[in-house]
């Protein structure tokens, strides 16, 4: 089986979920037997490409094994992250399938790269579409609003044009459009949780879309065995975007407010990381760690206590909350979007309700109380497991199969 991976940006540069998720599924159908390649979009400019197709550059490399079809906008266009039209794409796209003849298109994320997925139409490719995030509903992936406040999807357009009235609506109109076509013509649409794939249904309750949960590769997973007793002291971890959404703000806050033998090491990188020091102040228990490479993960993990994920936007299902489980490192997160579907409160970890950092802060106060509150938890864990990488991987090679061979 030939299959092209569609997905909107990928490693050595970018590493988050989606990426991991098409990172480990690519490599597992490349160890079945099966050929793969990546197509992506590169969005670094200082980055050196390979040859120049009029207004595009096109980069071919390989990482990890995995052979990868980069391409990029010498110029870029003011609409790339949130259109789905653009003409040079589209040409590219039909020269690239043409060439490349796969017998499978697999779409993680449709960023950038909207035009591969109607030029698999126009050729009568079959495609399946992972849906990641809120992309195909919202120009902004992330459903919320100009002023930070959840949306509950577009409405036919009317809720964006409502709270997002940057948005011409002209790009409301075509973008929901092209969404349903790409959505009707879908071999196969699979949710990584019940909540991601309900929002879509929400819009269009006919909509037949699978469950298919994120896999975790367990070969570099180490497990955090430590043990507590009364009196230990804790280290908090967040590790992920210095983004709004992400809350990291609602944490320092919730953290500020601890009294007790505590740490909060915070790694990750963005646009806000000045104001989060800023917030942090001068409290000496707050850390700030930098970035750490997608191999560093395990001994991270195992080097800390609890992993937070204080997000104010609706989350899927973080792989990094799952890898956390996995290493048996108990997590606190949003009481909101996918996250309750894995974790359990008091079993598994905690939540606490969207934005309150009073709420955050009693459940830290609770397990900085009593530290030995976090052996039953880990118990707990162990008993239940984690849905592994080779599991999802199984669940999609027989989903290909029924696509191409019915």
């Amino acid at each position: 089986m030939k299959i092209l991976y569609l997905v909107h940006q990928f490693y050595p540069d970018d590493y988050t979920g989606t990426e991991k998720f098409l990172l480990n599924l690519a490599k597992s159908m490349q160890r079945y037997g099966h050929q793969v390649k990546v197509l992506t979009y590169h969005r670094r400019p200082n980055t050196p490409f390979d040859e120049t197709l009029g207004p595009l550059q096109v980069r071919r490399y390989v990482f990890q094994g995995l052979p990868v079809v980069a391409v990029r906008y010498v110029e870029t266009p003011p609409d790339l992250d949130s259109a789905f039209s653009h003409p040079a794409l589209a040409e590219f796209a039909q020269e690239f399938l043409a060439d490349e003849q796969p017998d499978l298109l697999h779409v993680a994320h449709s960023m950038r790269l909207g035009e591969v997925v109607r030029t698999a139409q126009m050729r009568e490719l079959p495609y399946l579409l992972t849906l990641t995030d809120f992309f195909l509903l919202c120009p902004k992936c992330n459903l919320l609003t100009s002023n930070n406040s959840l949306c509950a999807g577009p409405e036919r357009g009317n809720a964006c044009r409502r709270h997002c009235p940057e948005y011409p609506n002209e790009l409301i109109v075509n973008r929901l459009a092209l969404t349903e076509d790409i959505l009707r013509q879908a071999a196969r649409i699979i949710a990584p949780s019940k909540f991601l794939g309900g929002m879509f249904k929400r819009h269009w309750p006919d909509l037949d879309i699978q469950l298919n949960g994120y896999g975790i590769s367990f070969g570099k997973i180490k497990r955090n065995t430590r043990q507590y007793a009364p009196g230990d002291a804790l280290t908090f971890f967040y590790g992920g975007s210095f983004i709004y959404h992400k809350g990291v703000h609602v944490l320092i806050d919730a953290f500020r407010k601890l009294q007790g033998a505590a740490t909060l090491k915070i790694y990750g990188s963005g646009h806000l990381r000045d104001t989060l020091r800023e917030l942090a102040g001068d409290d000496p228990r707050i850390q700030f760690c930098g970035v750490f490479a997608p191999d560093q993960l395990s001994e991270v993990l195992s080097q800390v206590d609890v992993t937070i994920v204080p997000s104010i936007w609706y989350e899927n299902t973080p792989i990094m909350m799952l890898e956390s489980l996995a290493a048996e490192v108990p997590a606190i997160a949003t009481d909101l979007g996918g996250m309750t579907e894995t974790l359990r409160h008091g079993v598994n970890g905690y939540v606490f309700p969207i934005g309150d950092s009073d709420g955050l802060r009693t459940v830290l106060q609770e397990l900085v109380n009593h530290p030995e509150t976090l052996n039953a938890l880990k118990a707990n864990i162990r008993r239940q497991g984690v849905h592994t990488v080779e599991q999802e991987a199984l669940d999609y090679e027989r989903v290909y199969q029924q696509i191409l061979h019915g």
